[in-house]
């Protein structure tokens, strides 16, 4: 079943950190995972493409500005994990937690940050994949981190709604447990549109690379009538998206995404 965590920890000492620093805690999740299970670490580590889990970047509870974070000794900040597999859970929340009660710090570049808790997301920590279909025909999406996608070789970042749900439509297919036809995707993707949008463009710095991605609030409805099948399809993607993230670099802090409107 999809979990979302969220780890809330603060810097031991007076700290600087690139913001965002999302690969700086993608290393260091997996510095834990890999002392707290090292094969299946590995195994998320160099597996398929799609990988089983959503990272965000390190928030602090004070305002950030620019490509850099002065945090003061004991800043309380938050990171959030979205895990779509029982492997996942087990190797990153059990790392996450086995530190924890070890006293063992989390290592970002030269900072070390005392782990305070990890804990389910409120509101929506864990759903069952067979809780997430639902018949809807609109869906309005926040992304709330910058969001892209690669067509013909070249990042794209606009919410094109074939490239949104396939996305989406990839993921489900990979790890959950409710198989959807693909006749049902292909009546989905046929059928869905974008019909509004506020967004804006976002860069989201890299150590050797930039990567600029949208942010804002998309609206997506079904044109054309399409199957009960097709419907709860459309449903459950777009439920999906809070666990999954959207787009390229999902593991490193992009395509951050939530449903605001539930039927």
């Amino acid at each position: 079943m999809p979990v979302s965590l969220v780890t809330w920890m603060y810097p031991l000492e007076d700290s600087s950190l690139p913001h965002p620093c999302s690969e700086l805690l993608h290393a260091a999740l997996f510095a834990m995972a890999n002392a707290h299970k090292p094969a299946m670490a590995a195994a998320l580590h160099d597996g398929d493409d799609i990988r089983p889990f959503a990272l965000s970047t390190l928030w602090p509870r004070t305002r950030v500005n620019g490509t850099a974070m002065a945090l003061a000794k004991m800043t309380g900040c938050r990171f959030r994990l979205s895990l779509l597999t029982e492997d996942a859970v087990e190797t990153f929340y059990g790392g996450l937690t086995a530190a924890q009660g070890a006293g063992m710090p989390m290592r970002l570049g030269a900072s070390l940050f005392k782990i305070v808790s990890t804990e389910m997301e409120e509101g929506c920590g864990a759903v069952p994949y067979d809780a997430l279909p639902m018949e809807m025909e609109r869906a309005v999406l926040r992304f709330l981190s910058p969001t892209t996608f690669r067509r013909a070789g070249q990042s794209y970042p606009l919410p094109d709604p074939s490239l949104v749900y396939g996305s989406l439509w990839r993921k489900w297919q990979a790890f959950s447990t409710v198989p959807f036809p693909q006749d049902a995707c292909d009546e989905l993707l046929g059928a869905v549109a974008l019909s509004r949008a506020a967004l804006r463009t976002r860069g989201w710095q890299f150590a050797r690379y930039l990567l600029t991605g949208f942010t804002g609030v998309a609206e997506f409805v079904l044109t054309k009538e399409v199957s009960s099948e097709a419907r709860r399809l459309f449903g459950a993607l777009s439920r999906f998206a809070r666990y999954a993230s959207v787009g390229l670099r999902t593991t490193m802090g992009l395509g951050q995404c939530v449903l605001l409107e539930e039927p």
